[in-house]
């Protein structure tokens, strides 16, 4: 195996690690956290939490790709990474004026509908500490110090988890010690991860001049131009769908919404560790006008990221009440319904990050921009047909109805991008089409074997109605259904045998 592929091995088993770990602690948390706010606060952090997220996707217009793609092309990139910092500053401070003159005028209420201003302002800092981490990830892995971060992200996990159980446990855990608290750990990460990127480094050996700012302004504009409509329209109709939900059924739907939102993030986190570096190898793959090792990448490592999304969402979806009842309790108990559509979520997601990313890493943006765009004509209608109430010509399913719309149309941008970008690189779609059927399917079919022989246990079912006992039958059923994934997979090679290559060392 090459030097780079053995590198990117080493760099994505400390991904699965650190992910791991993020995912014990994300369930943890998502156990925690839910009970001690309930749903009307747990719906106020994931509304502010996603509408910050929107204002920062818009108003960064793509620079973090354009970060991530400059520093993976050049070695020496100290110097774009000062241009960033003050980039990052204005950005920051944009924000933080924009709120206060909302505010001033009265209008703060009618954007951000039943939200206390102490909240706006400790939601964005949390939001914007959170989006410092992705771009100092991003930066770790494009100068090959993945294994560094992802140490020091898994002690900060591992702490801001005892924070927040401890809080929990003396019944101190509300909305404002929760932002707090997220906020503060991140500002602790990013400390030492910069503090450990800069150790042999001094910014001042790298002036910046005119030129280079010019040269840079053009890189960052090529490379962010064709995404800037995208990313305003889309944002605008992100805000749209969590707005319309918060000013129609409240905060209450809203927790239901992001409960279901959350726990599919967690299923999300083994996949999504292998974006960053599979941008990376394809980029200098791209780079050196390596069809042949792009198509490799595809070939390996898509189709075996899918069947890891599948295996968890489709045990999370069919799972969901037990999930609901062990997370948020009697109070979520509307979240069951969201939480079985959502959990289906990343299975597209995986495809739709890691499809997407071949556009990014082969320069292709306008084309993405252009596929992202005509979904969008169908956003805004399916959302108000959706979520709008019966008076108004809606069907008024809330929750249900947003987890519905984001599944659905994901689904087709997801299968689109694959078209184009199979065709790019000279692949077959139909193969990639039926291998998505022919994989979910088989999960949905080992699932229900794998219940069907637990439910022939006979202590399996006594006392069902019990929390415990509906535990013990969950746990048994993932006994059976992990490893019959992992076996079925490799007989009957669903994944082709190349794909585990890549953990062999071969």
């Amino acid at each position: 195996m090459s030097s780079s592929n053995k590198g990117m091995k080493s760099r994505y088993l400390y991904k699965v690690f650190s992910g791991s770990i993020g995912l014990a602690v994300g369930a943890l948390m998502s156990v925690v956290v839910p009970r001690a706010l309930g749903p009307q606060s747990y719906g106020d952090f994931g509304f502010l939490r996603s509408t910050f997220q929107s204002v920062l996707d818009f108003m960064n217009l793509g620079s973090t790709g354009a970060f991530f793609n400059y520093n993976s092309r050049h070695e020496e990139s100290w110097r774009v990474v000062k241009l960033y910092f003050v980039f990052l500053v204005l950005l920051f401070s944009t924000v933080l004026f924009g709120i206060q003159v909302l505010h001033w005028c009265g209008l703060l209420s009618s954007v951000l509908p039943h939200q206390e201003l102490r909240f706006v302002y400790l939601g964005f800092f949390f939001v914007f500490s959170d989006f410092l981490i992705t771009i100092s990830s991003g930066f770790a892995d494009a100068k090959r110090l993945t294994k560094n971060f992802e140490l020091m992200r898994l002690g900060a996990k591992i702490t801001v988890l005892f924070g927040i159980s401890s809080c929990y446990l003396l019944k101190q855990l509300s909305l404002t010690t929760y932002f707090m608290l997220l906020t503060a750990f991140n500002c602790g990460l990013i400390a030492f991860a910069w503090r450990r990127f800069l150790r042999s480094t001094s910014l001042a050996m790298f002036p910046v001049t005119m030129d280079f700012v010019r040269e840079v302004k053009g890189f960052f504009w090529r490379f962010c131009s064709p995404l800037a409509t995208l990313l305003f329209i889309s944002s605008a109709f992100s805000f749209i769908d969590r707005w319309l939900l918060q000013r129609v059924y409240g905060s209450s739907e809203q927790g239901f919404y992001t409960l279901g939102f959350q726990v599919s993030t967690v299923c999300f986190l083994f996949t999504a560790s292998m974006t960053p570096l599979f941008v990376k190898e394809m980029t200098e793959a791209h780079h050196l006008k390596d069809l042949e090792k792009m198509k490799s990448l595809v070939l390996k490592y898509i189709p075996l990221f899918y069947l890891i999304a599948c295996v968890l969402s489709v045990f999370v979806s069919f799972q969901s009440s037990f999930i609901v009842d062990l997370v948020g309790g009697e109070r979520f108990r509307g979240a069951v319904i969201p939480l079985a559509i959502i959990g289906v979520y990343p299975i597209y997601q995986t495809y739709g990050q890691l499809s997407g990313s071949i556009f990014m890493a082969t320069d292709r943006t306008k084309t993405y921009r252009n596929i992202a765009l005509a979904s969008l004509v169908f956003s805004l209608p399916l959302s108000y047909f959706l979520l709008a109430p019966r008076t108004y010509f809606g069907l008024n399913l809330g929750a249900v109805g947003l987890a519905l719309k984001l599944v659905l149309l994901n689904a087709v941008i997801v299968n689109v991008q694959l078209w184009y970008n199979c065709r790019f690189l000279g692949l077959a779609y139909r193969r990639h089409l039926l291998q998505q059927f022919t994989i979910l399917g088989a999960v949905c079919l080992m699932f229900g074997a794998a219940k069907l022989s637990v439910s022939l246990i006979p202590f399996a079912n006594i006392f069902s109605n019990s929390l415990a006992a509906k535990g013990a039958n969950v746990f048994l059923t993932a006994l059976v259904f992990f490893p019959m994934t992992l076996f079925f997979a490799l007989k009957t090679e669903l994944i082709p045998r190349n794909t585990l290559s890549f953990f062999r060392g071969r």
